[in-house]
């Protein structure tokens, strides 16, 4: 499963912050990036991005969506993955 592959991903390439799945259901998945307040703006584009290159593999229809952001105010950066 895509989510679990990114936390994996995650965990293997970055020593600050850990990416949590919070919420699965039939058609999509909510991921979290905890612990990691100072990542730059550009990095979370970054990651949007990787999660829905690696969803691709998987589904031609994935999409990833950056909808809560440490920037904007959030306690935590979410991605928001449907199929």
């Amino acid at each position: 499963m895509v989510g679990e592959r990114a936390r994996i991903i995650w965990a293997q390439k970055y020593s600050k912050g850990e990416m949590i799945l919070t919420r699965k259901w039939k058609s999509g998945f909510d991921l979290e990036l905890q612990g990691f307040p100072e990542i730059h703006r550009l990095n979370c584009l970054l990651v949007t991005g990787y999660i829905e290159g690696f969803g691709q593999h998987w589904r031609r229809s994935f999409q990833a969506t950056h909808d809560r952001c440490v920037h904007a105010g959030h306690p935590v950066c979410r991605f928001h993955c449907v199929w």
